[in-house]
């Protein structure tokens, strides 16, 4: 038992999920077409789910509870730099798996150096709970931020309506 939970220490303890490309590449696509193109109506435990949801709670007032707990897991275990730069990299990855793996690669060299490496690997080396304090604002790697950004600051205008009911036709 000690040893497993030593396992699970060293991977709640890794700076970076490295391959992250691999996340992006969903056999699952028909069901998410199925999902969203009929209008349909389906239970979060219909097989065209699969395995999108990490896990379903059957009373509406555990949910709330459980997603706090969730939150405090990652808090508590994991660096907040890398956190979000792996929630980035699934949502705002290059196209490509060649385009990701550089992509990855480039943020993972410059982590290792980081100050949340350091404790991660200091705080296994004392067993002992990771302290992690790095932000973004200060740890945020070169590559970063590495997508285009949309420009949202012109906005398309609504035309005035027609009234059907005077139509000179």
């Amino acid at each position: 038992m000690k040893e497993e939970q030593e396992d699970t220490r060293e991977v709640e303890r890794r700076i970076y999920e490295h391959e992250l490309h691999a996340y992006r590449q969903n056999p699952s696509l028909s069901r998410a077409m199925h999902l969203t193109t009929t209008g349909s109506t389906y239970p979060a435990t219909s097989p065209l789910f699969g395995t999108l949801f990490s896990e379903t709670i059957p009373d509406a007032s555990a949910v709330l509870p459980r997603a706090l707990e969730i939150a405090e897991e990652i808090v508590k275990n994991t660096s907040t730099v890398s956190t979000y730069l792996m929630r980035e990299l699934m949502y705002r990855g290059p196209d490509g798996a060649e385009k990701t793996h550089l992509l990855d690669s480039k943020i993972l060299y410059e982590l290792i150096s980081g100050s949340d490496n350091k404790e991660g690997v200091r705080s296994f080396l004392e067993k002992r709970p990771a302290r992690f304090t790095g932000t973004m604002e200060k740890d945020a790697p070169a590559a970063y931020p590495w997508w285009d950004p949309v420009d949202v600051g012109v906005r398309a205008k609504a035309v005035k309506a027609v009234d059907v009911t005077k139509s000179k036709l």
